[in-house]
């Protein structure tokens, strides 16, 4: 079996644990990102080259535009030509250039195409809506990021087969590590924030929570960029929290394990707007795997990525938010209890290995089916 993925997510290696489990269950396997990936607050991010994953990086157009970026048309044909896939996978949300590209190519080479979407809002009529049923009907099996994600794309015009599974995956030999940064004392009960400082995050909900506490034996630790920070300083300096909720600013991909392991609980309070609601929450699975309680809003994937394994309050509701931080800052019962839940949780659905297997058992299936409808 040889498999052709496409997608700027793996640019930097640290994304790329499910593509090393797949690629050492296939004949060969071959990586096409961008040379070059702007990011809104993390800046600019390159290739990072590994002989693990056998990878080409290709010239696009409107790096960091996830729907309007395409490659050199001409050299990722040649580049799948030479390497003749069984399969070509796409991670790009269903119309994207970079996914209508894919789905020409593979139309042309007579091969299986599958794709990766997170999108949770189904589309408005239009011209985004036409490319993406350009797209759709040529796709013969759709891995979507979430229940949500998979009724979308049935909206959206797809007929084919899919498969809920998350994007990236956890390696749990580097989130169960023993090293943990902590930014408050052992005493306190450290509640934490991981990501994008962003409105719709829902972070402005958690800092009013923080406002029921009036010790400081709850503290807050957030970490993360965005939009939002200049705000978010400015509220906690009118609120007189400088002294229990810190702002650490964006850390390096294989730092954020250990911060996570520095904190009592980790929350993700985020609100659904027009436009967006949470895709799936990858910082929720990985605080899982570090054996944090989570706390999550009900906002889009966030409750069926907790399951049974956390705390899930109504999206803005601030009270709501400090009742589930309290109650687990006072019973250590429960935080053992859902830690081990959440471990477990982690272990069986969002490593590296599970959901690399359950992709290859999709591109095997297809295969077999393509060898028995052939005379």
């Amino acid at each position: 079996m040889r498999i052709a993925v496409i997608g700027h997510t793996y640019i930097i290696d640290a994304n790329r644990g499910k593509l090393r489990s797949m690629a050492r269950d296939c004949d060969d396997f071959l990586l096409i990102t961008p040379p070059v990936w702007m990011e809104k607050d993390f800046g600019e991010r390159r290739y990072e080259k590994t002989v693990s994953i056998p990878g080409v990086a290709l010239p696009i157009s409107h790096s960091g535009h996830a729907r309007k970026y395409r490659y050199d048309h001409d050299l990722l044909t040649a580049a799948l030509r030479r390497f003749s896939p069984d399969i070509i996978h796409v991670e790009a949300e269903a119309g994207s250039l970079s996914a209508l590209q894919a789905s020409w190519i593979s139309w042309r080479m007579g091969n299986k195409l599958t794709q990766f979407c997170w999108e949770n809002i189904p589309a408005r009529p239009g011209l985004k809506k036409n490319l993406m049923w350009l797209n759709l009907r040529s796709v013969d099996h759709i891995f979507c990021g979430s229940r949500g994600a998979a009724k979308t794309v049935k909206i959206d015009g797809y007929r084919g087969n899919t498969s809920v599974v998350a994007q990236v995956g956890i390696d749990p030999f580097i989130e169960q590590g023993d090293d943990a940064v902590r930014e408050f004392g052992e005493k306190a009960f450290t509640v934490g924030y991981v990501g994008r400082l962003d409105e719709k995050k829902g972070i402005f909900d958690l800092i009013h929570a923080l406002k029921n506490f009036s010790d400081s034996l709850i503290n807050c630790t957030i970490i993360g960029d965005g939009p939002a920070r200049p705000r978010l300083e400015k509220e906690i300096a009118d609120a007189s929290m400088p002294e229990r909720v810190r702002v650490v600013g964006a850390v390096p991909h294989r730092q954020i394990a250990a911060h996570i392991r520095g904190l009592d609980a980790l929350v993700l309070p985020s609100r659904t707007t027009p436009g967006w609601k949470e895709q799936f929450g990858h910082v929720l699975a990985l605080g899982m795997a570090c054996g944090v309680p989570v706390i999550g809003s009900n906002s889009g994937a966030i409750p069926e990525v907790i399951g049974d394994a956390g705390m899930i309050v109504a999206e803005g509701d601030a009270q709501g938010l400090a009742d589930a931080i309290a109650s687990l800052a006072k019973s250590k019962k429960k935080r053992i209890a859902l830690i081990k839940a959440g471990r477990k949780r982690a272990a069986d659905n969002f490593t590296d290995e599970a959901i690399a297997g359950k992709m290859l058992d999709v591109w095997k299936k297809l295969l077999r089916e393509s060898k028995a409808e052939k005379p």
